[in-house]
């Protein structure tokens, strides 16, 4: 083992250390326009939301994703975390999201090698698929579950560029919270919409309405295989407007609905057709956009349900959190999933 190994090893050890010392971990929600936190708990056999909390940013601070105003971020996250409903956080440990817009996600398509020898395939995957140094990036990679007697690996390759995350470190840091794991917010959106008994059905998006963008992903066998977002303007309730909506969302569903009918082979399901669309976002669509959108694209679409892997069944809200305020808070909630079952004593 050389010098640089041993210092390499004794790292890890320390932030195993750490991390094993810390009482729990949350959610951090960073966009354009909101900072988001949601921490759950355990509850029996099912979880419980434990302390939650939207503060709104202003234009500016953040923009597609990139901190523009450091120190504002920074005391506007100090201000979020003093403010947030339910009980008081415990712990500086965050588990945060990433801007879609700024990161990249791929299906990779590796030989049947060990889960030790992935990373270093993945080096010249990552090369050759991102417009970005190996050098100037972190990563982290998933594989998709082995499916009959397929030859290869799908692995989801989730890559950022350096400069974006050590802007969010840095401001976590100057605000005393501390990042464990960073997530691309369509990952966390998933997780917290899609239910984990169905993740071997059929393929289906899932589309995030947001005050800024909307952010397109397709989720089929275990996995995210397809994410794409667009920015959006302010969009109020009225009817004029969420007819619009309704025709700009569905000019972009069409053609990634095409495109994965003729790239899902490596779904390795008998389904290649998504017949099922779910909205989360905040809180200016409600189910007209879902109604709108059903009708447009001919198949059914309906309000995704944030809770669906978190509360006991049927339940889809709490006391502190109604449900249409909770659809929103689907990323963060993601988020706030990870942390509870890969941070929590």
């Amino acid at each position: 083992m050389t010098q640089i190994d041993a210092e390499y090893v004794r790292l890890l050890n320390g932030i195993k250390k750490l991390l094993h010392a810390r009482s729990t971990a949350f959610g951090c929600d960073i966009s354009d326009h909101s900072i988001r936190f949601a921490a759950l708990g355990q509850e029996g056999d099912h979880l419980t939301l434990k302390s939650f909390g939207m503060h709104m940013l202003p234009e500016g601070v953040i923009v597609n994703g990139e901190v523009r105003d450091a120190m504002g971020l920074v005391q506007h996250l100090r201000e979020a975390s003093a403010a947030l409903k339910g009980q008081r956080l415990h712990t500086p440990f965050v588990v945060a999201s990433l801007p879609d817009p700024q990161c990249f996600l791929r299906i990779v398509q590796l030989p049947k090698i060990s889960d030790e020898e992935i990373p270093k395939a993945l080096m010249a995957e990552i090369e050759a698929n991102i417009p970005l140094s190996l050098s100037d990036v972190y990563y982290e990679w998933e594989s998709a579950p082995a499916a009959g007697d397929q030859d290869h690996l799908d692995v989801l390759v989730a890559v950022a560029p350096k400069v974006l995350v050590d802007q969010y470190v840095l401001a976590y840091d100057a605000a005393g919270l501390k990042p464990v794991a960073f997530e691309v917010d369509a990952l966390s959106a998933a997780r917290s919409t899609i239910p984990f008994q169905d993740h071997h059905e059929r393929p289906l998006m899932l589309i995030d309405v947001a005050f800024h963008r909307a952010t397109f992903l397709i989720f089929a066998n275990g996995m995210v295989r397809f994410t794409a977002s667009i920015p959006l303007k302010a969009v109020n309730a009225t009817e004029a407007e969420i007819k619009e909506l309704v025709k700009l969302l569905a000019a972009q569903v069409r053609p990634y609905m095409e495109f994965f009918s003729t790239h899902a082979t490596h779904t390795h399901l008998p389904f290649t057709e998504i017949q099922q669309i779910l909205i989360s976002g905040d809180d200016f669509h409600g189910s007209s956009l879902a109604t709108g959108l059903s009708v447009a694209l001919g198949i059914p679409v309906q309000l995704a349900n944030p809770w669906v892997n978190i509360l006991k069944p049927p339940l889809q809200e709490v006391p502190m959190l109604p449900y249409k305020e909770s659809l929103g808070y689907a990323t963060v909630l993601g988020l706030a999933l990870r942390a509870h079952h890969e941070f929590s004593d």
